[in-house]
């Protein structure tokens, strides 16, 4: 494998690093983000979670690997979103546009807590997640407690 300079990874599978602020390639086992988001809290967006983000994308993909949720994930992962829609759970938008964008959203919340200040979605955090989609919440819990 190749060194990742800044302009490679800036391109890297054709995303522009410059406009997004992370990327996940479960294939290759790698999350990427860009380095203004990495401190905590960022100085391009304040107390965001990209990396907590991207890991959720990176969860849900591995689910779909291990023994113990492979042949079930994908569909719990269906069913848990269209009762999202059906309830109008879902405590960001970002989590309404697909079901793996739920599954991100939902890890990100999950291992946050409830803060105040300066944050990109102050909603998404465990608090609210385990009230307004405890069925969601739960299943994240059942899968970060596999490890």
């Amino acid at each position: 494998a190749r060194a990742l300079s800044l302009p490679s990874y800036q391109q890297f599978k054709g995303l522009d690093f410059q406009n997004n602020l992370g990327g996940n390639y479960p294939e290759n086992r790698l999350v990427i983000l860009h380095e203004s988001v990495v401190p905590n809290p960022s100085p391009r967006t304040g107390n965001h979670r990209v990396a907590l983000h991207e890991l959720g994308h990176m969860i849900d993909w591995l689910c779909k690997e291990l023994p113990e949720t492979r042949d079930t994930h994908e569909q719990k992962v269906s069913e848990l979103y269209q009762l999202g829609q059906q309830r109008n759970a879902f405590i960001t938008d970002r989590a309404r546009e697909s079901s793996g964008e739920m599954m991100a959203e939902a890890v990100e919340a999950y291992l946050t807590t409830e803060q105040t200040g300066n944050f990109y979605k102050p909603e998404n955090h465990r608090e609210n997640l385990q009230q307004n989609f405890p069925e969601l919440f739960h299943y994240v819990d059942y899968l970060i407690n596999l490890a």
